[in-house]
């Protein structure tokens, strides 16, 4: 990746323009308004102090020409530090600048500059590139007419629908953070024009879903719901995305997830040495770490038995390859990559089925954990099965408002009269 920075070499202030191992040196010394002295230089912030002659004006000038080379950049990502740095002959005159920039593209379109973003975060090292690819398919989806928004119309009122939007649809931390991060990007990026004084005192973090929507109960499968999604023909979800052993493979996971109690993480990283010889699972959660034991169940034993071997790397699920997880910088990549292909899919197979909500693999777990509580079975034992603890059971797994339950509690009612 080519780097732009302003050092002193030789008495001489200059922009190294360099990748890897490779240097390349332009001098500013002639643009300079005065000849200040060097002495006056910060070099960690790459600009004068305010000690200096004409700090303001050279301080502007040495942006204007890193500018330059910046946008060359970002138009022809391919070009190595060599080409970047002999692209553009000697500038003599700062008026070379507007020259340079007669056709440079001003982003007005939110859309547009999103696209931009994730072209340039595919530049760096890493895959913070995927969070804004996230965004940008967040956003289509939920803003009405998101194609044809504007910086222009962002205003503290727009932010706060756009946080509503994001807080009614779920997973709001996560996506809210990454449309606030983009917003201070548009804001430093002088092709844009916008500026975070337009949001006013706007703080995301005032639109938590549990400030203004309360505390909800989770959303669970029916049995007529569950029922519905177990015997679905899957030969009806094959295309060319999604094969037949793929659509395969989600089906099973996420009725391994019903039937283990686990959350999608724990279940894709699921090793062989996790079963025991009693004929149950022993894990420690990811998020939690506390332990949980759970017994196999006959259709657990069925999904276990089917991709047996398919792993190389011993997992219950060939979801995770170990020599590629180690390649990516992004924690847990693959399961997360593989959780969001499932949700597609699973969001997919909910609106086929005519469920009025957003069908999703974390769905299976709270469905599990009502459908224990329900029939009986203790508080404390179903949170060791799922591995958290009892008082979480109540608050944030169980929906106390199934059927199933309050029909048994009529039944009770009505033997005692």
């Amino acid at each position: 990746m080519v780097k732009l920075k302003f050092i002193i070499k030789d008495g001489m202030l200059v922009l190294r323009i360099s990748e890897k191992k490779e240097r390349y040196y332009k001098s500013v010394r002639h643009l300079l308004i005065g000849q200040p002295n060097l002495k006056y230089w910060m070099k960690e912030y790459e600009r004068f102090s305010s000690h200096a002659p004409s700090c303001a004006k050279n301080n502007k000038i040495l942006e204007d020409y890193k500018n330059v080379y910046r946008k060359l950049m970002f138009e022809y990502p391919e070009f190595s530090a060599r080409q970047i740095a002999s692209f553009y002959g000697h500038i003599n005159r700062t008026s070379d600048f507007e020259l340079m920039y007669n056709h440079v593209k001003i982003y007005d379109s939110v859309e547009e500059f999103m696209n931009t973003v994730i072209e340039r975060e595919k530049m760096k090292p890493g895959e913070n590139y995927l969070k804004y690819k996230y965004l940008l398919t967040k956003c289509k989806r939920l803003i009405p007419q998101f194609s044809s928004l504007t910086f222009q119309s962002i205003r503290y009122e727009t932010c706060a629908k756009i946080a509503q939007l994001f807080a009614n649809d779920g997973g709001y931390t996560g996506p809210i953070s990454y449309f606030r991060s983009f917003l201070f990007k548009a804001d430093r990026d002088i092709h844009v024009r916008f500026s975070m004084s337009q949001i006013g005192d706007f703080n995301f973090k005032r639109y938590m879903p549990r400030i203004y929507k309360g505390h909800q109960l989770p959303i669970i499968l029916s049995d007529e719901q569950l029922k519905d999604f177990m015997n679905i023909n899957l030969e009806e979800y094959v295309n060319n995305k999604h094969p037949k052993n793929k659509i395969e493979l989600f089906h099973d996971f996420a009725c391994f997830l019903l039937h283990s109690f686990m959350a999608p993480c724990d279940a894709a990283y699921l090793h062989e040495t996790n079963i025991t010889n009693r004929n149950t699972i022993v894990i420690k959660r990811r998020k939690t770490f506390k332990q949980a034991e759970i017994p196999i169940s006959t259709k657990m034993e069925q999904i276990i038995s089917k991709y047996r071997g398919l792993s190389p790397y011993g997992y219950i699920f060939p979801i995770i390859d170990d020599k590629q997880d180690k390649l990516h910088k992004v924690y847990l990549y693959q399961m997360k990559k593989f959780r969001e292909d499932l949700n597609l899919w699973l969001f997919d197979v909910g609106k086929r089925l005519g469920f009025n909500f957003r069908l999703h693999s974390y769905i299976f777990r709270h469905t599990a954990i009502s459908l224990a509580v329900n029939n009986g079975l203790h508080v404390a034992y179903v949170s060791s099965l799922s591995g958290t603890l009892p008082e979480n059971i109540q608050k944030y797994y169980y929906n106390g408002y199934n059927k199933s339950n309050i029909e048994r509690l009529k039944e009770i009612l009505d033997s005692t009269s």
